[in-house]
């Protein structure tokens, strides 16, 4: 399993044991091995686009997948999307994906988690893998110093944040 995969199978794994929050996957551009992890993980995609398909096709499903989530948002869920990947998309089509990220006032809330090579803008936290550590299969392989979040006191609170900074500050010294 490439270390994305295992990193965003152990996140939705942590996900499932949240109360209150509708999880779903969309497979776009995966190798049908990655597939096979996904539902041994028991968590069956709303929508798959295979390696070979086009930008386009891949494209549609993320949509699709994305306007499902958008409709349980509003119905006042706080749905969950795993993207496994971005990486054939166009960047346009990337960064909609992930615009559509949102929380409603009064109501539920879309989460988006998507893996990508690179950062495509939208981004609100990003969470690189340190290549080293996914090679030795040292798990969890993220690499701090290239990780981070826009508002870590929003996710963790001001002490969790000082202590992110702090951790970050190691790591980079």
């Amino acid at each position: 399993m490439a270390g994305k995969t295992e990193t965003l199978v152990r996140i939705a794994d942590a996900l499932r044991g949240v109360e209150d929050v509708d999880l779903s996957l969309v497979l776009a551009g995966t190798r049908p091995e990655e597939g096979t992890v996904w539902s041994e993980h028991g968590l069956t995609p709303v929508g798959v686009a295979a390696l070979g398909a086009s930008a386009e096709a891949q494209a549609q499903v993320v949509e699709q997948a994305v306007e499902q989530a958008k409709r349980q948002a509003a119905r006042g869920t706080h749905a969950v999307l795993i993207i496994d990947s971005l990486e054939q998309l166009q960047l346009a089509a990337a960064r909609r994906a992930l615009g559509a990220a949102r929380a409603i006032a009064g109501g539920g809330s879309l989460t988006i988690l998507a893996s990508a090579p690179i950062p495509v803008g939208g981004e609100t936290t990003i969470i690189a893998l340190d290549p080293v550590l996914t090679a030795l299969r040292r798990f969890p392989a993220v690499d701090l110093a290239a990780s981070g979040t826009l508002r870590a006191d929003m996710l963790v609170g001001e002490a969790g944040a000082e202590a992110i900074a702090k951790a970050r500050a190691e790591v980079l010294a």
